[in-house]
C-alpha cells in the first residue's frame, strides 16, 4: 500500500474535524466524539483481538496478544496502524477486501476523534476566531456587563448569528464563552481605527447584516464603547444599511447622541434606545394584548366597553406601563381611564407628570395614595367600572407576586368587577408574570434577545414607511432607502408603532384570516369611513406617549401666518437665504417636536371632527409653499387633507400584509 495514503487520509480527517467543530456547538460535538470513540474502541478491540489470535496460541501467547490488542487500539488514536501485521497473521483478514476497507475507515475515525478532542479542549479560542472570520452568517456584536451575558450568547447562537462578545476579560468568563461559538475581545482592545473588527468583516463587509446589542449597568462605559464602535464603522466604511444597534441603558438621555450617528456617506445608523422599564412595558403589552380584553361590534368596529386600567406602583416601570397601555389601548367608542396607586404617590413620578401632563389629562389618568394591601383599594372596584388590565410594578418581585395573587383571588370571587378577558400582571426590570382570566399563567424574563431583534415588526415598519412615500410621486427605490436612513428615531418609532397596531385593526373589524382581496373589498364596502378615525386615535395616542402635546389653534395660526409671510418673501426675492428661512418655518408649522418627542407640540393632536377646520387653516399656506418649492426645483409636499391622510393609511394596510 502506498505509504502516503494513510497520511492523506489523516489530513482529511483533521480537516473534517475542523469543519464539523465550526458547525456544531460544544455539547453536540462532545456527543459526536463520544459516539465515535465507542465505535473505534469496539472495532479496534475486535480487529486486533481476533486478528492476532490463533487456536494454537498458548496462555502466555494469549496474554501477550491481549496486551498488544489494547496497545494497538490505543495507538490508533495517534495515527498508529498494524495493517501489515494483520495481513500476515490471519487469513480471514488478508483475504477479505471489505474487512480491510472497514479497518482503514475505523483508523481514520480514530484520527477524527483525536483531532476533534484536541480542538474542543485546547483549540476553542482558535475555533471561535475561525468561525467569526468565515462570513457565512450575519454578525452580532454583544456588549453586556450584567449577569445575562451567557444567556444572551446562547439565544443568539440559537438564532444562528456569529457572535463577537466585547467586555472585560476574565479567565472564568473566557471558559464559559468557549462553550459556545463566540469570539471574545477585551473592551480595552476596541479602538477607533477598527483594526480589531476588520478580520470579522472579510469578504462580506457591504452585504453582511450587523446587529449591535449593548446592555449595560454603567451608562458611561456603554457610551464610550458605542462611540468607539461607530468610529470603527466609519473607519472601515461600513454602511448604515448593514448595521442596526439595540441599546438598553439606565438613562436614555445619555444615549441621545446615537440618533445623530452617521456613516461615511452621511446617512444615519438605525439605533433603538430603551430604558429597562420601557422594554418591560413593551414586552408586557405584546404578551397580553390590550385589544384581547375588549368586545367589539364588528359592523361599526366600535368597542362595546371602555378600557379601564389599574397600575400599582409608579416608579420607572409603572410610568412606562402607563405610556404603553395608553399607546395600544385606544378603540372607537371606548373611553380610556387609568388609576395609579402608590403609597408615596406625592413624591414619585414628578418629572414624568410634568413632561406628560397633556397625556395624563387627555387619557383620564388619576393618582391615589393607597397601599395595595389595604382594604380601601378593594372598595374602588365596581361593576360599573369593570377593569381590563391591572399591573403591579412596585419594584420588588415578591411584593408584586403577593399583590397579583390577592387580586386574582378577588377576581375569582367578584368577577363582575372585571371584563370577561381581563389581565392581571406584574412587571419589573427582570421579569413579567401574567395571570389570564382563563386561568393560565405566563412567566418571562424581560429584555430577551427577541425583545431586541424583532425582524418581522421591523420589516413591516420599513414597508409602512416606503408605502407612505410611494404614495407621493417621484421617489425611486434608492431614494426610499435613503429616506429611511435619513429619518430621526422618532419617525422610525412611529412606523414601528403603526406596525404593532395592525392586529388591533383586524381584531376590531373581525378581519383575521382574510385574503388581501377580501380585506380590500371589506374596507371598500363598510370600513373606509370607520377605520381612518381609529387610525387617527392610534396616532394621537402614539404622539402623546412620546411627550407631544396639542398645539393650540392660536399658535397654529400664528405659525401659518409666519410661514406665509416668509414664503411670499422668498418668492419675491428668489434668494437662497429666504428659501432656507421659509423651509425652517414650514417644518415648525407642520410639527414642533423636541428631542425624543418630549416637549413637542402638534396641531393635529385634535379630535377627528376638528381636522377639517385645521386643514382649512393650513391649505392656503401649503399651496403657496409648494409654489416656492416648484420655483426652486424642489420636491413639493402633497396637498391631501388631514382626514384623507388617515384614509390612505388604512389602505396602506393592504400593501404591508403578505396574505
Amino acid at each position: 500500500m502506498n505509504k502516503y495514503l494513510p497520511l492523506i487520509g489523516a489530513l482529511l480527517m483533521i480537516a473534517l474535524a475542523v469543519r464539523i467543530s465550526l458547525k456544531l456547538d460544544t455539547v453536540k460535538m462532545q456527543r459526536l466524539i463520544f459516539t465515535c470513540l465507542l465505535i473505534v474502541v469496539i472495532s479496534g478491540l475486535g480487529f486486533y483481538g481476533f486478528g492476532l489470535s490463533s487456536p494454537e496460541d498458548t496462555i502466555g501467547q494469549l496474554m501477550i496478544n491481549a496486551f498488544k490488542t489494547v496497545a494497538y487500539t490505543i495507538s490508533m488514536f495517534g495515527g498508529g496502524e498494524k495493517f501489515d501485521t494483520l495481513m500476515k497473521v490471519n487469513g480471514w483478514f488478508a483475504n477479505n477486501v471489505v474487512w480491510q476497507i472497514v479497518y482503514w475507515l475505523v483508523h481514520l475515525l480514530a484520527v477524527f476523534v483525536t483531532a476533534s478532542a484536541v480542538l474542543i479542549t485546547w483549540g476553542k479560542k482558535l475555533l471561535s476566531r475561525i468561525r467569526l472570520m468565515i462570513p457565512d452568517k450575519d454578525l452580532c456584536i454583544l456588549y453586556c456587563d450584567n449577569d445575562r451575558k451567557i444567556d444572551y450568547v446562547a439565544q443568539l447562537e440559537q438564532k444562528g448569528y456569529r457572535i463577537l462578545y466585547i467586555g472585560e476579560f476574565s479567565k472564568e468568563l473566557n471558559n464559559r464563552l468557549s462553550e459556545y461559538r463566540v469570539g471574545f475581545i477585551a473592551d480595552k482592545q476596541v479602538k477607533k481605527d477598527g483594526k480589531w473588527l476588520k478580520p470579522f468583516l472579510l469578504l462580506r463587509k457591504n452585504t453582511m447584516n450587523i446587529q449591535v446589542i449593548c446592555v449595560s449597568q454603567d451608562d458611561s462605559k456603554a457610551v464610550n464603547f458605542l462611540r468607539t464602535l461607530f468610529d470603527s464603522f466609519t473607519s472601515l466604511k461600513v454602511s448604515t444599511r448593514n448595521v442596526k444597534a439595540h441599546i438598553l441603558g439606565k438613562n436614555v438621555v445619555d444615549y441621545a447622541f446615537v440618533s445623530d450617528l452617521k456613516d461615511y456617506e452621511g446617512y444615519r445608523y438605525i439605533t433603538e434606545v430603551y430604558a429597562i422599564g420601557e422594554m418591560a412595558a413593551h414586552e408586557l403589552v405584546r404578551k397580553a394584548r390590550p385589544y384581547e380584553t375588549m368586545k367589539f361590534d364588528y359592523e361599526t368596529c366600535k368597542a362595546q366597553n371602555d378600557f379601564n386600567a389599574m397600575i400599582i406602583g409608579f416608579g420607572d416601570v409603572g410610568q412606562d406601563v402607563l405610556r404603553y397601555l395608553i399607546r395600544y389601548s385606544q378603540f372607537l367608542g371606548s373611553r380610556f381611564t387609568a388609576e395609579v396607586y402608590d403609597v408615596d404617590i406625592d413624591n414619585c413620578g414628578g418629572l414624568f407628570r410634568e413632561m406628560y401632563s397633556d397625556m395624563i389629562e387627555r387619557y383620564n389618568v388619576s393618582f391615589h395614595s393607597l397601599n395595595a394591601f389595604g382594604a380601601q383599594i378593594y372598595q374602588n372596584f365596581s361593576e360599573k367600572h369593570k377593569l381590563n388590565y391591572i399591573v403591579a410594578c412596585t419594584g420588588d418581585d415578591e411584593t408584586n407576586r403577593q399583590i397579583i395573587n390577592n387580586l386574582q383571588t378577588y377576581r375569582q370571587i367578584h368577577g363582575e368587577c372585571f371584563t370577561e378577558k381581563s389581565v392581571i400582571a406584574c412587571a419589573s426590570k427582570t421579569r413579567i408574570e401574567v395571570l389570564f382570566s382563563d386561568g393560565h399563567v405566563e412567566y418571562m424574563k424581560t429584555a430577551d434577545i427577541d425583545d431586541f431583534i424583532d425582524e418581522k415588526v421591523n420589516m413591516t415598519a420599513r414597508h409602512i414607511n416606503d408605502i407612505y412615500y410611494l404614495s407621493k410621486s417621484g421617489y425611486s427605490q434608492t431614494e426610499l432607502t435613503d429616506l429611511w436612513y435619513k429619518k430621526d428615531p422618532i419617525d422610525r418609532l412611529s412606523s414601528v408603532a403603526a406596525a404593532e397596531y395592525l392586529d388591533t385593526f383586524f381584531a376590531c373589524s373581525n378581519s383575521w384570516g382574510l385574503k388581501k382581496k377580501e380585506l380590500e373589498k371589506k374596507i371598500n364596502d363598510s370600513l373606509s369611513k370607520i377605520l381612518p378615525e381609529l387610525e387617527h386615535i392610534r396616532w394621537n395616542a402614539f404622539e402623546s406617549t412620546i411627550g407631544v402635546s396639542q398645539m393650540s389653534m392660536e399658535e397654529f395660526q400664528s405659525n401659518i401666518d409666519r410661514c406665509l409671510k416668509l414664503t411670499e418673501k422668498a418668492l419675491k426675492s428668489g434668494s437662497d437665504e429666504d428659501l432656507s428661512a421659509a423651509e425652517k418655518q414650514f417644518a415648525i408649522t407642520r410639527k414642533d417636536l423636541g428631542p425624543y418627542g418630549l416637549g413637542g407640540r402638534h396641531a393635529c393632536l385634535a379630535d377627528w371632527n376638528e381636522l377639517p377646520e385645521l386643514w382649512k387653516m393650513y391649505e392656503p399656506m401649503l399651496t403657496k409653499y409648494n409654489e416656492l418649492m416648484t420655483m426652486h426645483g424642489k420636491k413639493t409636499t402633497r396637498a391631501v387633507d388631514f382626514q384623507t391622510l388617515d384614509v390612505k393609511n388604512i389602505y396602506h394596510m393592504l400593501d404591508v400584509i403578505d396574505r
